[in-house]
């Protein structure tokens, strides 16, 4: 499993999603500032990811790029809503420069979901453009890159997942990431969808992952949970359901849905061939 380091490129972004984390005090980041926090690989985790804001709006993004090349970073990837890439010359620039996994943000399957979401009109057209390019621009021969899907799931678009999995798959992409960012989204509701969204992915031969719903809800499909695998990003907390439960390696839920809903909606598992695994890959 590759490990990166979450590199914050500033706040600046074409979107104004209704559900980013990212605040004003945030926007402004100099070159400096974010070369100091790059710092040089360490043990296993030699892979670089740029997350925002809007990376690919920064204009000194190559020297950024080659800088974390010339220190030894091994992979860089880029976390975009790739409207900047719906200039297929940008796409080859940022390639160029070094960025070989891409992980492209979507809210909708049509533009009036996305659009009311990023509260950013015509941005779902550019998205798509942008990941299409993203996927079909030629790029140097020696380059072999990676594009990803990343959903953020909210209450307002979880009922569409399959249609948003079954929609990305004309696309043709490499992965889908389905990740819960809304503590008013229940994620006993949230979980059926999920699954339906992962056997839409099977179908078409692409893998579906989940994040930010625990295994216990996600019975059958443990497998695609994200965190299954050891990669946890932000802040979790186990509930007292937790204590008994034979997932003992899961880091729990996002302490802000546990504040807003309470953990009613969880109950121990007493025993999972799936949770043995983990405990093993865990070490």
């Amino acid at each position: 499993m590759i490990k990166y380091k979450r590199l914050f490129t500033g706040g600046i972004c074409n979107n104004d999603c209704v559900l980013c984390p990212v605040t004003s005090e945030r926007a402004g980041y100099s070159l400096g500032q974010i070369l100091d926090e790059m710092g040089s690989p360490e043990g296993l985790v030699d892979s670089l990811e740029l997350h925002g804001g809007e990376p690919a709006l920064r204009q000194d993004l190559t020297d950024l790029i080659a800088e974390a090349k010339q220190r030894g970073w091994r992979r860089v990837k880029m976390t975009t809503n790739a409207r900047a890439f719906a200039d297929p010359q940008a796409v080859v620039s940022t390639m160029q420069a070094g960025v070989r996994v891409f992980e492209v943000k979507l809210l909708g399957h049509v533009p009036q979901l996305h659009d009311a979401l990023t509260q950013s009109p015509g941005s779902f057209m550019e998205t798509i453009q942008g990941l299409s390019n993203l996927r079909n621009v030629q790029a140097p021969k020696e380059v072999k890159t990676f594009v990803g899907v990343r959903v953020g799931v909210g209450a307002v678009n979880y009922p569409y997942l399959p249609q948003m999995v079954s929609f990305i798959m004309q696309v043709g992409v490499d992965r889908v990431t389905l990740s819960l960012d809304d503590p008013q989204a229940h994620m006993s509701d949230v979980a059926a969808s999920l699954k339906a969204a992962i056997d839409t992915g099977l179908v078409n031969s692409t893998w579906v992952q989940t994040e930010g719903v625990p295994p216990c809800l996600m019975g059958g499909y443990e497998h695609h949970v994200h965190e299954s695998f050891g990669i946890i990003e932000g802040e979790r907390e186990r509930c007292e359901p937790c204590a008994a439960c034979a997932y003992s390696t899961c880091a729990g839920v996002a302490p802000a849905y546990l504040e807003a809903n309470g953990p009613s909606e969880f109950v121990a598992v007493l025993s999972s061939v799936h949770a043995e695994r983990m405990k093993e890959a865990a070490g």
